[in-house]
Protein backbone atom coordinates (compact mmCIF):
# COMPACT_ATOMS: atom_id res chain seq x y z
CA UNK A 1 0.00 0.00 0.00
CA UNK A 2 1.25 3.32 -0.89
CA UNK A 3 0.94 4.58 3.06
CA UNK A 4 3.47 1.25 3.79
CA UNK A 5 5.74 3.63 1.52
CA UNK A 6 5.29 6.88 3.04
CA UNK A 7 6.33 4.82 6.27
CA UNK A 8 9.78 4.87 4.99
CA UNK A 9 9.91 8.44 5.79
CA UNK A 10 10.97 7.41 9.43
CA UNK A 11 14.20 6.09 8.36
CA UNK A 12 15.78 9.25 8.45
CA UNK A 13 13.32 11.31 10.67
CA UNK A 14 12.01 10.91 13.64
CA UNK A 15 7.79 10.97 13.35
CA UNK A 16 7.12 7.30 13.96
CA UNK A 17 4.03 8.02 16.29
CA UNK A 18 3.00 10.33 13.00
CA UNK A 19 3.55 8.16 10.79
CA UNK A 20 1.62 4.77 12.64
CA UNK A 21 -0.89 6.91 12.94
CA UNK A 22 -1.50 7.60 9.23
CA UNK A 23 -1.54 4.13 8.27
CA UNK A 24 -4.16 3.08 11.17
CA UNK A 25 -6.11 5.75 9.52
CA UNK A 26 -5.37 4.53 5.91
CA UNK A 27 -5.88 1.12 6.69
CA UNK A 28 -9.34 1.24 8.74
CA UNK A 29 -11.15 4.00 6.80
CA UNK A 30 -10.91 3.46 3.07
CA UNK A 31 -12.67 6.63 2.40
CA UNK A 32 -9.82 8.89 3.07
CA UNK A 33 -7.33 6.98 1.05
CA UNK A 34 -7.24 8.12 -2.28
CA UNK A 35 -6.43 11.72 0.14
CA UNK A 36 -3.24 10.20 1.32
CA UNK A 37 -2.02 8.23 -2.32
CA UNK A 38 -1.80 11.45 -3.73
CA UNK A 39 0.82 12.39 -1.67
CA UNK A 40 2.93 9.31 -1.99
CA UNK A 41 5.58 8.14 -4.41
CA UNK A 42 7.24 11.04 -4.23
CA UNK A 43 9.02 11.77 -0.39
CA UNK A 44 9.26 15.31 -0.86
CA UNK A 45 5.92 15.48 -1.50
CA UNK A 46 4.89 12.90 1.11
CA UNK A 47 6.78 15.04 4.23
CA UNK A 48 5.38 18.31 3.20
CA UNK A 49 1.57 16.15 3.90
CA UNK A 50 3.16 15.19 7.11
CA UNK A 51 4.77 18.01 8.43
CA UNK A 52 1.14 19.66 7.27
CA UNK A 53 -0.36 17.72 9.51
CA UNK A 54 2.37 17.55 12.64
CA UNK A 55 1.74 21.44 11.99
CA UNK A 56 -2.11 21.31 11.72
CA UNK A 57 -1.66 19.42 15.16
CA UNK A 58 0.04 20.96 16.96
CA UNK A 59 -1.77 24.06 16.33
CA UNK A 60 -4.53 22.40 17.55
CA UNK A 61 -3.55 21.53 20.59
CA UNK A 62 -1.91 24.96 21.04
CA UNK A 63 -5.11 26.64 20.68
CA UNK A 64 -7.52 24.37 22.46
CA UNK A 65 -5.05 24.71 25.77
CA UNK A 66 -4.28 21.05 25.53
CA UNK A 67 -1.23 21.26 28.12
CA UNK A 68 -0.96 17.97 28.99
CA UNK A 69 -0.22 16.54 25.55
CA UNK A 70 1.76 19.21 24.63
CA UNK A 71 3.96 19.07 27.48
CA UNK A 72 4.31 15.25 27.18
CA UNK A 73 5.27 15.69 23.76
CA UNK A 74 7.85 18.02 24.53
CA UNK A 75 9.51 16.20 26.97
CA UNK A 76 8.98 12.92 25.34
CA UNK A 77 10.43 14.49 22.39
CA UNK A 78 13.54 16.19 24.56
CA UNK A 79 14.40 12.37 26.45
CA UNK A 80 16.21 11.73 22.57
CA UNK A 81 18.78 14.22 23.55
CA UNK A 82 20.73 16.04 20.72
CA UNK A 83 19.45 18.54 19.12
CA UNK A 84 16.01 17.69 20.41
CA UNK A 85 16.78 18.48 24.23
CA UNK A 86 15.30 22.00 23.50
CA UNK A 87 12.32 21.17 21.12
CA UNK A 88 9.51 22.90 21.80
CA UNK A 89 5.53 22.94 20.25
CA UNK A 90 5.91 26.63 20.27
CA UNK A 91 9.36 26.49 18.53
CA UNK A 92 8.52 23.67 16.03
CA UNK A 93 5.55 25.94 14.74
CA UNK A 94 7.91 29.21 14.87
CA UNK A 95 10.64 28.08 13.03
CA UNK A 96 8.79 27.53 9.67
CA UNK A 97 9.38 24.63 6.98
CA UNK A 98 12.08 26.14 5.53
CA UNK A 99 14.17 26.36 9.30
CA UNK A 100 13.04 22.85 10.36
CA UNK A 101 14.06 21.74 7.04
CA UNK A 102 17.92 22.45 7.43
CA UNK A 103 17.94 20.77 10.78
CA UNK A 104 19.72 17.33 11.47
CA UNK A 105 16.17 15.86 12.16
CA UNK A 106 14.16 17.82 10.09
CA UNK A 107 10.17 17.67 11.28
CA UNK A 108 10.54 15.26 13.96
CA UNK A 109 8.50 14.98 16.99
CA UNK A 110 8.24 12.11 19.17
CA UNK A 111 4.81 11.17 20.81
CA UNK A 112 3.11 9.70 24.05
CA UNK A 113 0.30 7.61 24.41
CA UNK A 114 -1.94 10.53 24.89
CA UNK A 115 -0.24 11.72 21.99
CA UNK A 116 -1.41 9.31 19.85
CA UNK A 117 -4.92 9.64 21.65
CA UNK A 118 -4.96 13.03 20.59
CA UNK A 119 -3.45 12.54 17.06
CA UNK A 120 -6.20 9.94 15.94
CA UNK A 121 -8.85 12.54 17.77
CA UNK A 122 -7.25 15.12 15.61
CA UNK A 123 -7.74 13.29 12.32
CA UNK A 124 -11.35 11.79 13.11
CA UNK A 125 -10.58 9.07 14.81
CA UNK A 126 -10.86 7.47 18.59
CA UNK A 127 -8.20 5.01 19.68
CA UNK A 128 -8.07 2.94 23.26
CA UNK A 129 -5.79 2.68 24.98
CA UNK A 130 -5.62 -0.78 26.57
CA UNK A 131 -3.33 -2.33 29.18
CA UNK A 132 -2.22 -5.79 27.55
CA UNK A 133 -2.13 -6.63 24.03
CA UNK A 134 -5.24 -6.35 21.90
CA UNK A 135 -6.55 -8.54 18.43
CA UNK A 136 -7.26 -5.95 15.60
CA UNK A 137 -5.80 -2.56 13.91
CA UNK A 138 -3.56 -1.11 16.81
CA UNK A 139 -0.60 1.59 17.19
CA UNK A 140 2.21 -0.18 19.60
CA UNK A 141 4.56 1.53 20.97
CA UNK A 142 7.88 0.24 21.57
CA UNK A 143 11.03 0.26 23.74
CA UNK A 144 14.70 -1.58 23.25
CA UNK A 145 18.34 -1.74 24.69
CA UNK A 146 19.18 1.44 24.98
CA UNK A 147 16.07 3.64 24.48
CA UNK A 148 15.77 7.44 25.27
CA UNK A 149 15.67 7.41 29.08
CA UNK A 150 12.18 8.55 29.70
CA UNK A 151 9.14 8.32 32.00
CA UNK A 152 7.06 6.27 29.71
CA UNK A 153 9.00 2.97 29.88
CA UNK A 154 11.45 4.03 28.24
CA UNK A 155 9.41 4.51 24.88
CA UNK A 156 11.33 4.57 21.81
CA UNK A 157 9.28 4.06 19.14
CA UNK A 158 5.97 3.42 17.28
CA UNK A 159 4.52 0.75 14.80
CA UNK A 160 1.62 -0.07 13.22
CA UNK A 161 0.29 -3.39 13.38
CA UNK A 162 -2.63 -4.63 11.17
CA UNK A 163 -5.79 -7.08 12.17
CA UNK A 164 -4.16 -9.34 9.93
CA UNK A 165 -0.84 -9.14 12.23
CA UNK A 166 1.46 -7.32 10.07
CA UNK A 167 4.22 -4.89 11.24
CA UNK A 168 4.44 -1.88 9.54
CA UNK A 169 8.25 -0.34 10.47
CA UNK A 170 10.65 1.93 8.04
CA UNK A 171 8.42 1.16 4.82
CA UNK A 172 8.82 -2.43 5.69
CA UNK A 173 5.65 -5.27 6.37
CA UNK A 174 6.86 -7.95 8.62
CA UNK A 175 4.37 -10.51 9.62
CA UNK A 176 5.86 -10.60 13.36
CA UNK A 177 7.97 -8.28 15.71
CA UNK A 178 10.46 -11.13 15.70
CA UNK A 179 10.79 -10.41 12.49
CA UNK A 180 10.84 -6.97 12.20
CA UNK A 181 13.64 -7.20 15.18
CA UNK A 182 15.83 -9.10 12.89
CA UNK A 183 15.58 -6.90 9.69
CA UNK A 184 16.25 -3.61 12.18
CA UNK A 185 18.87 -5.06 14.67
CA UNK A 186 16.63 -4.31 17.30
CA UNK A 187 15.35 -5.88 20.13
CA UNK A 188 12.11 -3.74 20.63
CA UNK A 189 9.44 -5.10 23.17
CA UNK A 190 5.99 -4.61 23.45
CA UNK A 191 4.99 -1.59 26.16
CA UNK A 192 2.07 0.07 24.91
CA UNK A 193 -0.97 -1.07 22.85
CA UNK A 194 -3.71 1.19 21.34
CA UNK A 195 -6.35 0.08 19.76
CA UNK A 196 -7.66 1.99 16.30
CA UNK A 197 -11.74 2.77 16.19
CA UNK A 198 -14.00 4.49 13.31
Amino acid sequence: MPVFEMSALNKKIGICGVLSTIAAIYVTRPGVRSGVDCHTGDSANSLNYVYDIICGFLSYLDENNENEVMQETEAITKSFGGHYAAWTVKGYLTRGRLEEDAKGGAYAMALTPKGILALLEFLGMTGVWNKNDVVGDAAIGLTRKGAPINQWGNLAHWTYRTAKGQWLNNGNVYNSLADLNLAAGRDYQEIYWISVHN
